[in-house]
This record gives structure tokens, C-alpha cells and sequence, in this order.
């Protein structure tokens, strides 16, 4: 099956399964992200919790090289 009929059966569902299958998508965005190049990246959210959480871990180590 292809990405094209996989969407055509998606629009043809009533509009609360529709929503359904974009609660499924959304909820897809939690977890890592492979684009065609082969990078992985995590979802902003995620990303944003995990460089506060190194700022802060390693305080001392920024002061000292932002100096």
C-alpha cells in the first residue's frame, strides 16, 4: 500500500476516526524523527528540557568557558 492511498483512505473515514488518525500522528512527534538524509532529531519540546537540564547540571564548567 502507498502513502497516497493510505491518505485517501484517511480522508474517506468520518471526521471523528479522522481525528483519531491525527491524535495517532501527533502523538508520533514524541519520539525521535528520522528525516530522508538519515539525521535523527528530537522534538523541540524535548530538546529544550534536555539542554536546560545540561546548562544546569554543568553550570560552573559554562561560567568558567564563557569567561
Amino acid at each position: 500500500m502507498t502513502v497516497r492511498e493510505i491518505i485517501e483512505q484517511i480522508k474517506a473515514l468520518p471526521a471523528s476516526e479522522q481525528e483519531k488518525v491525527a491524535a495517532f500522528v501527533r502523538d508520533l512527534g514524541s519520539s525521535v524523527v528520522r528525516e530522508e538524509s538519515g539525521g535523527a532529531y528530537i522534538p523541540a519540546g524535548e530538546a529544550k528540557d534536555l539542554a536546560q537540564r545540561i546548562f544546569t547540571e554543568n553550570e560552573e564548567l559554562f561560567r568558567k568557558l564563557a569567561q
